[in-house]
């Protein structure tokens, strides 16, 4: 499990910046604000990315005990990707209930059950989070998380000096 560690974390990584692309780039393209075709590629890109993480998370696990590696680095690392992932499925619930409220989402059974308060209090939480662009600034954080996640990674792999970018995240995080 510990040699496909790369393998489950470099795809989700992918799907985090190609999210974080179509999140960003929504602001700017205003018809992508709330047409259900972003929502729902976000949304699909998300549910996949939360299957994936908890993969790349049991293989990272497998590696560090294999491998018997605990220094300052590695629980860095560990614990920005335990932040980047917690953010990130923070996310994933925000698209789902926003799907859910949507009208594509309107035409699944169990979804027709959702009482009108549920919906309306569940439009009212994402109206606000969205009025606010507190969604992007999540997005923005998590990336953010991500990126420390991966130049620590760099620094297990290929050393503290290994590059200019790692030796500054590595000296602010403390590692």
């Amino acid at each position: 499990m510990e040699t496909l560690h790369p393998i489950f974390v470099h795809f989700p990584i992918a799907l985090l910046t190609l999210y974080a692309c179509i999140d960003i780039l929504s602001l700017f393209i205003k018809k992508w604000k709330n047409n259900s075709n972003p929502l729902c590629r976000k949304t699909i890109l998300l549910i996949v990315w939360s299957i994936w993480s908890s993969l790349a998370s049991n293989s990272g696990e497998a590696a560090k005990h294999a491998i018997g590696l605990r220094t300052l680095l590695v629980e860095h690392h560990e614990l920005f990707a335990g932040l980047s992932t917690s953010i990130f499925w923070g996310l994933t619930l925000f698209y789902i209930l926003k799907w859910v409220i949507s009208e594509s989402g309107q035409h699944y059974s169990l979804l027709q059950k959702l009482s009108w308060t549920t919906k309306s209090l569940i439009a009212k939480i994402i109206s606000f989070i969205e009025s606010y662009y507190i969604i992007y600034l999540w997005a923005c954080v998590g990336f953010f998380a991500l990126t420390i996640t991966w130049a620590l990674w760099w620094a297990i792999v290929y050393g503290k000096d290994a590059d200019v970018i790692v030796q500054r995240i590595v000296r602010m995080v403390g590692a």
